[in-house]
């Protein structure tokens, strides 16, 4: 209780005072060091990108040689680039620890605002990067799904731009990419096609069973050309929202209706049946 008298004593109150005094000073430096951490790991991440997404120009000597490497760096990103396997930027978990330490001691805003920006904007390069992946295109977006699961949790801003529909877009094509990376499908996959079960099917896709683009071994046929010449839209509709590729004799055999060219054929085209 502090109206107890031993509490109030000189000497208690000298201690806790110097008790205070320590702890501010902690906060103080935490800060300080975070506030550097930012300002460093902002300009290895990029060119310093304030709020508005624009170019920072900053004066002085030192400052010359940070924008040096900002744009060195800034071509290893271009590189990194067209390796879509290679997930994680350099700028990536740097940014990431940054940015926790300095929620913590609540260092300055409006550099962990900029920070985090740039975090997004790599967030949403990497899942780009992973939507246009051709191998092993579901390890590259669950990679790029945890990076922006991790920086969703991190921002604090209030409009975190298209990151989240991309990622909601990537979770979506996660099963599809596994279903597509299937080296072959079950020839009762083929049959449930052929009879238009589309309860089976439907099973054996969500049990990541079945490629529903891979041909069948006795026919050569693929399973969206067995839907569209039975005219089963429906069963269309699945194979297509799972990842199926699309054969261009679907555009003549599906309900009858004929495509002007058959190499342009889209699944939108198919859908729109």
């Amino acid at each position: 209780d502090p109206g107890i008298g031993c509490w109030t004593t000189p000497e208690n109150a000298l201690r806790i005072r110097s008790i205070e005094e320590e702890g501010h000073n902690l906060l103080s430096r935490a800060k300080r060091r975070a506030k550097e951490k930012l300002v460093s790991t902002i300009a290895l991440a990029g060119f310093g990108a304030d709020l508005t997404g624009e170019m920072r120009k900053t004066d002085g000597p030192a400052n010359a040689f940070k924008m040096a490497d900002s744009v060195n760096n800034a071509a290893k990103e271009v590189q990194r680039s067209a390796r879509p396997w290679d997930m994680e930027a350099p700028a990536l978990g740097p940014l990431m620890d940054v940015l926790e330490e300095a929620a913590i001691c609540s260092a300055d805003v409006k550099l962990r605002r900029q920070a985090e920006v740039l975090l997004l904007a790599s967030a949403r390069r990497a899942l780009e990067a992973a939507l246009n992946c051709v191998e092993d295109q579901s390890l590259a977006l669950e990679d790029a799904i945890g990076t922006a699961r991790a920086a969703l949790r991190l921002v604090e801003l209030e409009d975190p731009g298209d990151l989240p529909r991309l990622k909601e877009l990537a979770e979506e094509e996660v099963h599809c990419a596994i279903l597509r990376e299937l080296p072959d499908a079950l020839p009762e996959f083929h049959d449930a096609v052929a009879k238009g079960d589309i309860d089976l099917v439907t099973w054996l896709l969500d049990r990541e069973q079945a490629n529903p683009s891979a041909t069948n071994v006795r026919t050569g046929i693929p399973p969206i050309v067995l839907a569209a010449k039975a005219g089963d839209v429906a069963m269309c509709k699945l194979l297509l929202g799972r990842g199926a590729d699309v054969d261009g004799r679907v555009s003549f055999l599906l309900r009858g209706h004929y495509f002007q060219d058959v190499a342009k054929v889209t699944p939108v085209d198919i859908w729109k049946l």
